[in-house]
């Protein structure tokens, strides 16, 4: 019989992947009273009520539990969090067996990716960004800096992304030399319609993958503005307009088969006094917007390790039939490689070891998923 075997785009095959980005997860708290209150809290209040993770699993992950993100972290304490910096009361309980054993309670919903040691600098009073300033030499430190946070934590790094978005000459080296499996390099595509919404791969051997950042968490919120406003009648025709082009690009996003990946902080408070956009305390109505916008669609909701590793294999994965066998080979760099794979006309499949798998039948074809390089007997 003929054949018609596929390797799926996504995991399962659905139409599209979702993810949910945030940045600056940390044991810390900057505050202006000694109580701690979700809304100046970077994670030091972990589970407890009075916390902003509690505060947002109550009001988010819980009416959305599909929803499935990555974590990108620090692996020492912010450059500047000193007790009394700016007048603030920092609260900061490092990395203790408490908190380790927090981060790990979040899986399997969210996993975690490298965000710097520091995140950046002071430097005659302007804030250098951590990669700005990275050269090669730098590279022994970060991998025993690395070896040594995942034996101390548990946590294994496979991506993450530049504080600020910002680089320099060096940092994509430095990134490929680490052995980063895939990295955010930036946001330029955000609620924008960029062939960079598509994965694409760099480094010598086009080996690190580049994770999107598409659409903003705080997109289809509204901001009250200081100044007296004007043209009220005019304003609010706009944001009715922005917010049809803001789901406009989400369903582009979504038939073009572009991962969305929603950008975040988890922080409303830089301990200069600054606040921090986006962030999920005051972006929590626009982000239950997206989701309720995503709910129905055929979406994989997904870690951001678990998008990359898929698209890897799959852009490494080679598929070849004939009449009675399916033959996957793979040619990439993760040591534990599969992918999900349709037919139409093909219901199960029989490994070299006698095991029969049933396809699923889904979208008008069977769907095999977590197939490993091998060879399949066609039943």
């Amino acid at each position: 019989m003929s054949v018609d075997f596929q390797i799926c785009d996504y995991f399962n095959d659905h139409q599209t992947a979702a993810s949910l980005m945030i940045d600056d997860l940390a044991p810390a708290a900057i505050a202006y009273e000694d109580e701690l209150k979700p809304f100046y809290d970077h994670g030091y209040g972990m589970r407890k009520p009075e916390g902003l993770y509690h505060y947002f699993e109550e009001n988010l992950l819980n009416p959305y539990p599909e929803i499935r993100g990555t974590f990108f972290i620090l692996t020492d304490q912010h450059f500047n969090q000193k007790p009394g910096t700016k007048g603030y009361i920092i609260k900061n309980r490092g990395f203790s067996d408490e908190y380790v054993n927090f981060l790990h309670s979040l899986k399997p919903r969210f996993d975690f990716a490298f965000h710097g040691t520091t995140h950046g600098k002071l430097s005659n009073g302007q804030m250098l960004q951590e990669f700005t300033y990275l050269t090669p030499d730098d590279i022994p430190r970060y991998e025993k800096m690395l070896k040594d946070f995942q034996q101390a934590t548990g946590l294994s790094f496979y991506g993450g992304k530049f504080p600020a978005y910002q680089k320099n000459q060096h940092s994509s080296a430095i990134i490929e030399k680490l052995n980063f499996k895939w990295w955010a390099f930036s946001n330029h595509m955000k609620n924008r319609r960029h062939r960079d919404t598509a994965f694409k791969y760099s480094g010598n051997n086009q080996r690190v993958l580049h994770m999107p950042t598409n659409f903003g968490g705080e997109s289809f919120k509204a901001f009250l503005k200081v100044k007296k406003p004007r043209l009220t009648a005019l304003r609010s025709w706009h944001k009715a307009y922005e917010r049809i082009k803001l789901e406009g690009h989400l369903n582009w996003l979504y038939q073009n088969k572009r991962v969305i990946t929603i950008q975040e902080h988890f922080t409303t408070l830089r301990s200069q006094g600054i606040f921090q956009r986006p962030n999920v305390f005051d972006d929590l109505e626009s982000l239950k917007t997206i989701y309720a916008t995503l709910r129905g669609a055929d979406i994989w909701h997904a870690r951001c390790n678990q998008v990359a590793k898929y698209r890897e294999n799959k852009d490494h994965i080679t598929l070849e039939t004939n009449s009675k066998n399916l033959v996957l080979t793979y040619s990439g760099t993760y040591t534990d490689p599969a992918v999900s794979v349709k037919s139409k006309k093909v219901k199960s499949l029989k490994n070299s070891e006698g095991l029969i798998t049933h396809g699923i039948l889904r979208n008008g074809a069977y769907v095999f998923n977590h197939l490993k390089p091998g060879t399949y007997g066609l039943n």
